[in-house]
Parts: C-alpha cells; sequence; structure tokens
C-alpha cells in the first residue's frame, strides 16, 4: 500500500471561481469516528497504531472552504473520508505535488478557476476513494 509520506493533502472548495463549502459539522462527519476534538487548531485522525494524521479547516462566511491533511497515512479509511467530502461538497483535492487536482462532483471542475488548472494540471475527475492516492501520489 502507499507510505506515510511528509506532505499535505488540500482540499478547497470552489463555487464560480470562488471559494465556497459545506458546513463544518457535514465535512466532521466525513471523517467519522476517527475525527478526534479540535486542539490547537487541529483535529486528529486515529486509524490504528500505525496510521494517524492531523488537519486543519479554513472557513469563509461559516463554510469550509479548505481542508489541510498533514502528513496523511495510508489507511484506507481516510481515503474513503476524502472521497465523501469530493462527494458532498463543492471540492477537488491536490497536493503540492500533484500533476492534477481530482474532484468526483462534474459541476467542481467548471467552478475551478481556470488558473488552478494552469498551474498544477488539468483536473481528474476520481470514480472511487481507491483511485486518489494514485491520482495523487502516483
Amino acid at each position: 500500500m502507499y507510505q506515510r509520506v511528509s506532505t499535505e493533502i488540500y482540499i478547497q472548495g470552489f463555487k464560480n471561481g470562488k471559494g465556497h463549502g459545506i458546513e463544518a459539522s457535514r465535512v466532521l462527519d466525513a471523517f467519522g469516528k476517527q475525527a478526534s476534538d479540535q486542539k490547537g487548531g487541529f483535529f486528529g485522525l486515529v486509524y490504528d497504531d500505525l496510521n494517524s494524521c492531523d488537519f486543519t479547516l479554513s472557513e469563509e462566511n461559516g463554510l469550509v472552504t479548505g481542508v489541510c491533511i498533514f502528513r496523511p497515512c495510508a489507511h484506507a479509511d481516510l481515503y474513503l473520508s476524502i472521497f465523501e467530502l469530493l462527494k458532498i461538497g463543492p471540492y477537488a483535492a491536490f497536493t503540492p505535488g500533484s500533476i492534477s487536482p481530482v474532484f468526483v462532483r462534474p459541476e467542481v471542475r467548471a467552478d475551478m478557476p481556470e488558473d488552478m488548472a494552469q498551474a498544477i494540471g488539468e483536473p481528474l475527475q476520481v470514480q472511487n476513494a481507491g483511485d486518489i492516492p494514485i491520482a495523487l501520489f502516483g
């Protein structure tokens, strides 16, 4: 499977080329019972002794427009949570080294800023959670 890497996964929400999102409660629900309470601005995700990571939320006007997952682990449930976020919100996910941002909902591609595709590559629609780490990390 995938190794834990020292990088981040960014999940950004868009509508008409600008930041947009969904309520924090829905974002946290996507991470399920693995998400711990916020401490110092960070939420924890613990799947087992070898798989854990932290994340933060960025909010605008009461909506989560961004999620940053620090040092993403290899556990499949993390990618199931990311896939759920991409399904329920106007989000695309990418990493600092991504060839392309990934999305699930077709309208997200149309709502992304054009310069984003120019900067980090043409967005790729994923069909399932297993596609996400492959698309983001190769």
